[in-house]
């Protein structure tokens, strides 16, 4: 059971009864107190220790459970330091907080059902069958990651290509860090093939945020377990020596793109870092120079004559070099040229665009995300909801 009580819509004890009954034109401050506050009892002790972070994050919390009950769209929020990772106590409010965090909106992409199981045998998920299977899985360096298991990834996106939708859906996941600060919130994932995954950090347009590498590694995380083969899953994080590094080497092997230049000949030029390799765009062909630095490459780039500097840097004592092996080729979708001995993947339609049918998928989870809005809204419930830990403010991410 839930470690909050919902109380009735008529008590003047319900934290959001201001909220539900406010005047017309009234403004309702310190929406959300408890009676507590209004017999001028102090609440402090609800944050033992509060910092900074923990009070703009329970502001966060509080502000989005309004604009839910006030039936308003909200963009994908994150909760940190939510609870322990590794422990499987907190499920029920697991799934409660991964719902309050999750995007609404218009037009979405589809979320990971809380129920996605092949029996659906009778439990506590929203439609009344077992909930999903959630599974721990340890990294490197103390990192450490509860999500969906790879089975029901895999299952949902079978589910969504069977009805012929595109397989981007949205994962709810909790993740640990090396330094124990924790981040509770959404990772938006795409199967592009067999144990081939695009994932990405589903975060606020508007956030500003210190904690942007947290997030990508805990989305590179999501993709090593996705794309890990049979026998090998519990362990595929431990295989990774760094998510970042490793995120590095995906995003190479989208490519470069050309870029225009001012020139009377030359069209366009790209260059590949990792390959210290050049691509001139004129007269309709492709000419590829390798040994190019990065200081030579922006000569080029930004010179306002890209054919001078072409003629006394680059093609000065260097040889054209011929398609073969070593050379980036051009993707013929996106244009971009992709490093030799990679598999490319396109940097666009990665995801698929969000639909009004993916909202609608939502629409229940959304009606749990208000419920929960109503009941767990409150400054105290938003304090219960943001635990403090042992660390330093100075290990932890900025909240949203």
């Amino acid at each position: 059971m839930s470690m909050f009580k919902r109380n009735n819509d008529g008590d003047r004890r319900d934290p959001l009864f201001r909220v539900k009954h406010k005047q017309p034109g009234v403004p309702h401050k310190n929406i959300g107190q408890t009676a507590e506050l209004e017999r001028g009892v102090s609440t402090k002790s609800l944050i033992p220790d509060a910092d900074p972070w923990q009070e703009r994050q329970k502001e966060s919390v509080r502000a989005r459970a309004e604009r839910l009950i006030e039936d308003g769209y909200v963009a994908a929020g994150v909760l940190v330091n939510s609870g322990d990772v590794r422990s499987t106590r907190d499920r029920e409010d697991w799934w409660d907080k991964a719902r309050l965090t999750a995007e609404y909106a218009p037009a979405g992409v589809p979320q990971m059902p809380d129920d996605n199981t092949p029996m659906q045998t009778a439990g506590a998920a929203l439609s009344g069958s077992r909930r999903t299977h959630r599974v721990k899985y340890e990294g490197k360096n103390g990192f450490a990651l509860r999500m969906p298991s790879n089975t029901a990834l895999n299952r949902y996106a079978d589910e969504l290509e069977a009805g012929g939708k595109n397989s981007t859906f949205d994962v709810p996941v909790h993740a640990v860090g090396p330094s124990g600060n924790t981040i509770q919130g959404w990772v938006r994932a795409s199967r592009l093939g067999p144990n081939r995954w695009s994932t990405s950090f589903v975060t606020d347009p508007s956030h500003d945020s210190k904690d942007d590498t947290f997030r990508t590694s805990v989305a590179e995380a999501v993709s090593a377990i996705a794309e890990a083969r049979r026998g090998q899953i519990q362990s595929a994080l431990v295989k990774v020596d760094d998510l970042m590094e490793r995120h590095a080497e995906r995003e190479r092997t989208k490519g470069v793109t050309l870029q225009e230049v001012q020139s009377n000949w030359i069209t366009g030029a790209a260059y590949d870092e990792a390959n210290a390799q050049i691509h001139i765009a004129a007269s309709g062909k492709d000419y590829v120079y390798k040994d190019v630095s990065r200081e030579e490459a922006e000569m080029l780039l930004t010179a306002r004559s890209a054919g001078s500097v072409f003629h006394q840097i680059i093609g000065r004592g260097r040889k054209q070099v011929k398609e073969g092996a070593g050379v980036s080729t051009q993707c013929g979708s996106c244009k971009r040229f992709a490093p030799p001995n990679a598999k490319h993947m396109c940097p666009s339609g990665l995801h698929a665009s969000p639909t009004a049918a993916g909202a609608e998928a939502n629409a229940r989870a959304r009606e749990a995300a208000k419920r929960t809005a109503m009941s767990k809204g409150s400054l105290a419930a938003a304090a219960r909801m943001v635990r403090p830990v042992s660390s330093g403010p100075s290990t932890i991410p900025t909240a949203e």
